[in-house]
Parts: structure tokens; C-alpha cells; sequence
């Protein structure tokens, strides 16, 4: 697991001390090519989550109601039906029944162009489903 700044990595007692040693000779390279190779569009940190926005719905009844696709950025206001969750870290960002805020979705949209892996959302990242 990964993100812009970290690199989780998980070893057992079954890896090799060879193994182990080629993971720090990457990791080593990784390190000193990025410090070789500059951007036009330098990596800045996301910042961090906003504040959950206020439960108008338990979430069941949110996520059984009767719901209908909207475009992410059009959603402001609007109660959520589906858990959104970001990768990495696999932390849910949205529940169902949570009213969808503005700092949500811009958060969401930062992730995105992170390239961060969203679960929750169709089409591209572009649509949520919200209740009726």
C-alpha cells in the first residue's frame, strides 16, 4: 500500500533475508531517481479529511432508499447511499445517510487527483448515489 509520501510494507517470518534486502536496494533507487527528476506539477499533501458531515438517515434506511446517480460535484447538500471509501488507507470518507458538504468533495476530487483509488463512486469517479 502506498501513497505520494509513504510505502507500507508488511513482512513475516517467511521472507527471506535476500528478499529483504532487494526490497531496500529498490526502495533505495526509488528514493534517489525522485530526488533527480522535478515536475511541473509538484506532489503536495491532500491535507486531511474534513469533518463528517451531519446524519439525516441511520444508514440502512439510506442505503435502501430509493436513490438516484448524481455527478460528485452536484451533490452538495445531498444525502449519500452508498459508503464512499478512498485507497489508502481504506478509511470511509462517506456513509450512507451523511449529508454529501462541499469540503467533502473537493477533498474527494484532491484524493482523486492523487490518483487515489475510490470505492463508492460509478462512472469514472464522476457519480454518487444520493437518496431520493
Amino acid at each position: 500500500m502506498a501513497d505520494p509520501f509513504h510505502v507500507l510494507v508488511i513482512i513475516s517470518i517467511g521472507d527471506r533475508k535476500q528478499d529483504l534486502d532487494r526490497l531496500v536496494d529498490a526502495l533505495k533507487r526509488i528514493a534517489e531517481d525522485s530526488t533527480q527528476h522535478t515536475s511541473d506539477h509538484p506532489v503536495t499533501n491532500p491535507g486531511l479529511p474534513p469533518v463528517p458531515g451531519h446524519r439525516v438517515l441511520i444508514p440502512r434506511e439510506a442505503f435502501l432508499a430509493d436513490h438516484r446517480p448524481l455527478p460528485l460535484r452536484e451533490s452538495a447538500g445531498k444525502t449519500c447511499a452508498e459508503v464512499v471509501t478512498i485507497y489508502p488507507p481504506g478509511i470511509a470518507l462517506l456513509v450512507p445517510g451523511e449529508v454529501i458538504t462541499s469540503e467533502t468533495i473537493e477533498y474527494i476530487c484532491r484524493l482523486t487527483d492523487f490518483g487515489a483509488t475510490i470505492d463508492g463512486l460509478d462512472e469514472g469517479n464522476a457519480l454518487i448515489r444520493t437518496v431520493r
